[in-house]
C-alpha cells in the first residue's frame, strides 16, 4: 500500500518522476481509481471498465489546461462558444507528454487519505525541457 497525496479536483497524478535527458521525464500516472461505488466526480468505472480503458492508454498524448493565474494544471478544459449561431466546442488543452505505444499497464492500490482505492496505472513521458509548466510537475509537485 503507498499513501498518496490527497488532491483536490485532480483528474491524473504522477508519481515516480525521473529526468531521461534534459527534455523529457519518465513517470508513472494515477489514470483512474476502479470501483463498484462512484468516484470523486460521482461516475463509476469498474475494474473490467478499466481494463477496457487500458486498452487507449499506449500511444495517448498526456493533455492538461494550465492556468497560468493559478499556477497550476485544472481538468481537461473545453470551451463552449455560440458563433455564427451555433453551439461549438473547442478543446482548451494542450498536449505535455505521451504514453509510449509500449507503456506497461497495471493495477495498484493507493491509501488515499486514510481511504483505499485501487488505481488504474501507466507509464508516460513529460516534455519538462519543453515546457516550464511541465517542469512545474517535478519542481512543486503540480498533477
Amino acid at each position: 500500500m503507498i499513501n498518496s497525496i490527497p488532491l483536490e479536483n485532480k483528474p491524473i497524478e504522477v508519481l515516480n518522476i525521473t529526468s531521461i535527458n534534459p527534455l523529457i521525464s519518465k513517470c508513472d500516472i494515477k489514470v483512474c481509481y476502479v470501483s463498484d461505488e462512484p468516484n470523486r466526480n460521482k461516475s463509476i468505472i469498474t475494474k473490467e471498465m478499466g481494463k477496457k480503458l487500458a486498452a487507449s492508454l499506449p500511444g495517448s498524448p498526456i493533455v492538461g489546461y494550465y492556468n497560468a493565474e493559478e499556477k497550476d494544471f485544472e481538468e481537461h478544459n473545453r470551451i463552449l462558444e455560440f458563433v455564427d449561431g451555433k453551439l461549438t466546442l473547442t478543446e482548451n488543452t494542450k498536449p505535455y507528454g505521451f504514453c509510449d505505444v509500449h507503456a506497461p499497464v497495471w493495477f495498484q492500490w493507493f491509501n488515499d487519505d486514510g481511504v483505499e482505492h485501487e488505481y488504474l496505472m501507466t507509464q508516460g513521458y513529460l516534455w519538462t525541457g519543453q515546457y516550464k509548466e511541465a517542469q512545474g510537475i517535478i519542481d512543486n509537485g503540480n498533477n
